[in-house]
């Protein structure tokens, strides 16, 4: 061992701190009271950190060892006896070292950069010089590996500066059970839920609790494939802000377009015109339909065959022209109520165009007066019926007859039908067609 310098005043200079892992690498000059480098040889050194320049909170250490000094150059590693776990994060951490029993004064201040420290502060972190790195963890699984000591513990934050107001963050929650029970949450300082992942893969913004796996709340949902800009007027807006979807409570959906409501759902029935649908499908507020457009409902494109219909017409047209319209053009019954009114070919309104009725007649050369205006209805006789009574053939030259015939422009029916005296009556049944009935007026006059 080089000779006791306890005789001289030796200056201690740190030149080189360097941090790997949890030691220090340090690199200082040993100098005599003249300035000069102490003479080659081994120095007994001891090495304490404290967390002031002269206070008693000592940091780490003692730690002794015989060190070699040449040219007045000494390199130690502290902390590789026992790891450095206490170290000041505002970076006051000073160094005292001692040679041949000596206290160098003052102690010195270990320069560190932010990475350095890091890598010192906490016992679980793991930052090696290549490989994975680890936050809260010595066995990191990947490149950046962050464990969280708790549960709502900001793992990362981002601070504009360092008032701790933490402007945003990301939190682990980590208290619950299965997929739905952990979760990372960004929050800042004005909102505490922005937004939401949950192991399950439901995403929530607003809302801690996705029931889906996109749930949003307190606000609306925007999305601008047409960089529009601006706040959305409606729940959910797409491609600008006042066309997309709103909901005005339990069971109703809106449809908007340009801020006009369209459409509304209720309940399973659908409105067009209205926000009170009575059946599954009801449109109001439509236009007259005509020859050109107009109506509530059209099928077909308006420069071809197409239809409208309003709340009263369907008109068949075809490019503003008039087009023929056909129903049940292959066959099939047509069925029209009892009171229907009917117009075909003519302004005028036919009430019932078909009416059917019977009467009684006995005997022979019965005369029927019906009462019906010949003005106004065709008459057809459509059938008879004897009913129990039978035909009486004797004299006979004719077996019966029933005509209908106009007199006084009423229409009146002749019977002789012959009977026996058990069963007289006989039971004639008629049709009534409307006059003003476009293919019923068209037969009457070919007649």
């Amino acid at each position: 061992m080089k000779r006791s310098v306890l005789s001289i005043s030796i200056l201690a200079i740190l030149l080189v701190a360097m941090v790997s892992g949890q030691t220090i690498s340090t690199q200082g000059v040993l100098r005599d009271s003249d300035g000069h480098s102490v003479e080659d040889g081994d120095y007994n050194m001891s090495f304490i950190i404290y967390g002031s320049l002269d206070g008693v909170d000592q940091l780490w250490g003692p730690f002794s060892k015989t060190v070699y000094v040449e040219n007045g150059m000494y390199q130690v590693v502290l902390g590789e006896v026992n790891p450095i776990t206490s170290f000041n994060t505002d970076g006051s951490n000073y160094l005292e070292i001692s040679v041949e029993s000596e206290t160098m004064t003052p102690r010195l201040r270990l320069n560190v950069t932010p990475y350095e420290l890091a890598r010192l502060t906490g016992s679980t972190n793991s930052f090696p010089g290549s490989g994975n790195t680890g936050i809260g963890t010595t066995n990191p699984q990947s490149k950046l590996t962050i464990v969280a000591p708790g549960d709502n513990v900001d793992l990362i934050q981002f601070d504009e500066d360092s008032d701790d107001l933490k402007e945003f963050s990301i939190q682990g929650m980590f208290a619950g059970s299965g997929s739905s029970g952990n979760a990372l949450k960004l929050r800042s300082q004005w909102l505490d839920k922005i937004m939401f992942w949950r192991g399950d893969g439901n995403v929530g913004i607003g809302t801690d609790a996705p029931g889906g796996k996109l749930t949003v709340k307190g606000g609306n949902l925007y999305i601008d494939n047409n960089n529009s800009g601006g706040t959305p007027s409606v729940d959910v807006a797409v491609g600008d802000t006042d066309t997309g979807l709103e909901s005005d409570g339990d069971g109703a959906l809106d449809v908007y377009s340009n801020n006009v409501k369209t459409m509304s759902v209720r309940s399973g029935k659908v409105g067009i015109g209205t926000t009170t649908p009575d059946v599954k499908l009801q449109i109001e507020s439509g236009s007259d339909v005509n020859l050109s457009n107009g109506g509530y409902i059209q099928l077909g494109a308006t420069t071809s065959a197409n239809i409208g219909i309003d709340n009263n017409e369907i008109m068949a047209r075809d490019n503003g022209e008039v087009a023929s319209l056909y129903i049940n053009s292959n066959g099939g019954n047509i069925n029209l109520g009892g009171s229907v009114n009917a117009r075909v070919g003519t302004s005028a309104t036919i009430n019932r165009p078909f009416q059917f009725t019977k009467f009684t007649a006995a005997g022979e050369n019965a005369v029927i007066n019906t009462g019906w205006s010949a003005d106004d209805w065709i008459l057809a006789i459509t059938g008879i019926d004897a009913g129990y009574g039978d035909i009486d053939e004797s004299g006979n030259n004719d077996l019966w007859q029933f005509n209908g015939y106009v007199e006084d422009n009423v229409w009146k029916i002749y019977c002789d039908a012959p009977t026996h005296d058990n069963y007289p009556e006989w039971e004639i049944y008629v049709m009534f067609v409307n006059i003003k009935f476009g293919y019923a007026t068209a037969a009457y006059k070919a007649n």
